[in-house]
């Protein structure tokens, strides 16, 4: 603070320099932080679809050896959509009791933003098995999300990422 030099015990303010480096201390923090937070929502959707993708995928293979009865998992460019296999029925979120393919909330179906590359359908039998065309997995089954591949691995079903 700069003070008068009459009167030492009155402020005028701040000096011009101090003001200048509280805007260059402002200005270097902006274009360190900006650049952190710009973009980050497709990578919060991308992130939030995959834990979405695993959690089905665990669920749909829990509720197989759970019930004894084959789970299908149907997968689109769009997304997934997960069924009882005998009775098409579809398999319902625990979270909120609506099926996984519902919208708005979008369960199941890929955001906008998000390229997923999945096709095909894989059944888990009453003991998790994964299935893929009628035939066990006898190797990983791979869904595409961006840049990210996760693997559903043959005999065990589990979802990892390489």
């Amino acid at each position: 603070m700069h003070q008068h030099p009459l009167n030492p015990a009155r402020s005028c303010g701040f000096s011009l320099i101090e003001l200048i480096l509280v805007l260059v201390l402002l200005g270097i923090l902006a274009a360190i932080a900006v650049p952190r937070f710009a973009g980050t929502g497709e990578a919060f959707a991308q992130a939030a679809f995959e834990q979405q993708l695993k959690s089905a995928l665990r669920y749909a293979q829990q509720t197989a050896v759970a019930q004894n009865r084959p789970v299908t998992i149907e997968f689109s460019s769009a997304g997934f959509e997960i069924t009882f296999s005998d009775n098409s029925n579809p398999l319902r979120n625990p979270a909120d009791g609506k099926p996984f393919d519902t919208q708005p909330d979008n369960p199941g179906r890929a955001p906008d933003n998000i390229n997923f590359s999945a096709n095909g359908t894989i059944r888990f039998d009453g003991l998790g098995r994964p299935w893929n065309n009628g035939d066990l997995l006898t190797e990983p089954f791979n869904i595409g999300i961006n840049n990210t591949t996760l693997h559903l691995a043959p005999q065990t079903g589990t979802v990892y990422e390489p």
